[in-house]
């Protein structure tokens, strides 16, 4: 049976996933940026508000998840010995390290080696 409790916690599961995955790939570019990335010109370029607008996005979505995944009983209610979130999110992170673990071992020793030995090997 579909409560209003359920749908509240699907639909806050949902987003603070979403707001991680988005964290993530918002973070990336932050090293990049540090370092003065981009140095070439484009059609579309930041300039000097690059690294400002990166900080302060990161910033809102980390204070976005950490509204999200708060620990309140009507949004992220404990059915299990967690919250909601904590569940979700945990097995997500160990599927995503089992799916990279066989993934590497699939590829072999050849991952970590420069791509010009690779292509010498290979020809």
């Amino acid at each position: 049976m579909i409560t209003k409790i359920t749908v509240v916690v699907v639909v806050d599961a949902v987003a603070g996933l979403l707001l991680s995955t988005y964290l993530i790939t918002a973070g990336a570019p932050l090293p990049q940026r540090l370092r003065g990335w981009p140095k070439r010109p484009s059609p579309f370029r930041l300039g000097k508000w690059g690294l400002p607008l990166t900080v302060i996005g990161l910033f809102w979505v980390a204070i976005a998840l950490t509204v999200t995944a708060w620990p309140r009983d009507i949004t992220n209610p404990v059915f299990g010995p967690t919250r909601v979130i904590w569940e979700i999110g945990g097995g997500l992170i160990i599927l995503a390290a089992l799916a990279w673990f066989a993934r590497s071992r699939r590829a072999g020793a050849d991952t970590t080696a420069p791509a010009q030995d690779r292509t010498a090997r290979t020809q």
